[in-house]
């Protein structure tokens, strides 16, 4: 590397999702490699904070909301301007970011397409931003095949610079017994039950509801299973209801969302992953980095590309509770589950380490940045 380049990523938001946490690992790797990068975010700084502040990473934040966007496009022009920054990467599809990276001067200017795109916002509008896209940035990047397949079947005209990066995925040494059982302790957990767990934001898509469905057929399989949901939502309320109503509130530990979701991979025995939407699905490449061996049935998603992990596109009569709740029970007996694991760890550690996906990042730079880098 002849000279460390200064990157600046734009947020849509300021609390850490997985969003958040895919980029995050691109900024360590990228201060791993000399370079020096800072945040600005156009929602107020929550959740986030503390991460960017154990990477001693920079920011400034503002509040799209107030006064129509016209407070947070002009502070973040101005921060831009002033920023001088080599690289100008937006993080999701806010249009102010659009605009102020439009008309900031910068080397290299890319967009990170970090979500699915049926069912978010309607076509005309998605056929605008991309349209943009193709006015202000230099390449655009999607975290599986299938989400670019989506973006080039609205605006085909940002094939020519689009790439897939499938988004980093660091392998953590497999889980002992010992690891285990100390992660049970710490989050409350029975210490001999087998454990299954689900983890997200509890919204329509996710399909928690059907969780709880693979839960009771489970309990009808193993009557000693227990089990840990955690995050939080709008339909939070609401599902411990219907967990109530199932007859399952002895058997299950709600918890709000954790900032230490490894402690929580650890503990279980088989992660539950149900999505109706999903652009990739970190959370079962999560667990089994560090062991777990996850059950998966997502209907639409590009999870599959990266990882078949006894998993399954759900069929038109939607996601099948039974053969889920089958497989998770399979998974209990220690040679399946080790099976699972290291499959599933393999597909990672060809597709998703954190070296790969930084190098790919640094070659959709122009070829006089590229060589900098």
């Amino acid at each position: 590397m002849s000279r460390p380049l200064h990157f600046l990523f734009a947020f849509q938001n300021g609390d850490f999702g997985g969003t958040e946490r895919i980029t995050l690992h691109l900024i360590r790797g990228l201060q791993q490699a000399g370079h020096r990068c800072e945040v600005a975010s156009l929602m107020p700084m929550g959740t986030l904070r503390p991460y960017l502040e154990e990477l001693d990473i920079p920011w400034v934040a503002w509040d799209f909301r107030r006064g129509r966007g016209l407070p947070a496009l002009w502070g973040l022009w101005r921060h831009l301007r002033r920023s001088r920054a080599d690289v100008l990467v937006q993080i999701a599809q806010r249009a102010i970011a659009t605009l102020a990276i439009g008309a900031t001067p910068a080397r290299a200017k890319i967009q990170q397409c970090l979500h699915h795109h049926a069912g978010t916002h309607p076509r005309s509008q998605w056929q605008a931003h991309y349209a943009a896209v193709r006015r202000v940035f230099d390449r655009v990047t999607f975290l599986t095949e299938w989400c670019r397949d989506e973006a080039v079947e609205l605006a085909p005209e940002i094939s020519d610079r689009s790439a897939v990066l499938y988004p980093p995925v660091p392998l953590e040494p497999p889980k002992s017994a010992a690891v285990q059982a100390a992660a049970r302790q710490a989050l409350g957990l029975p210490a001999n039950a087998p454990i299954f767990g689900a983890l997200g934001r509890q919204v329509p898509v996710k399909r928690f509801d059907v969780v709880l469905e693979v839960a009771a057929a489970i309990r009808a399989r193993r009557s000693d299973a227990h089990f840990l949901l955690v995050g939080d939502g709008p339909l939070h309320e609401e599902l411990k209801a219907r967990a109530a109503a199932a007859g399952l509130q002895d058997a299950i530990t709600w918890l709000r969302w954790q900032r230490d979701v490894d402690t929580v991979y650890r503990a279980l025995d088989v992660l539950l992953f149900v999505s109706d939407w999903d652009a990739f699905g970190m959370v079962p490449c999560e667990a089994l980095a560090v062991g777990t061996p996850a059950v998966c049935s997502v209907a639409n998603g590009g999870l599959l590309e990266v990882l078949d992990q006894g998993g399954w596109r759900a069929g038109a009569e939607g996601h099948d509770v039974q053969r889920l709740a089958a497989r998770a029970v399979a998974l209990l007996e220690p040679s399946a589950a080790a099976a699972a694991v290291a499959q599933g760890r393999g597909r990672l550690e060809s597709l998703c380490s954190l070296d790969g996906y930084v190098d790919g990042f640094l070659r959709l730079l122009p070829p006089g940045l590229r060589e900098a880098a």
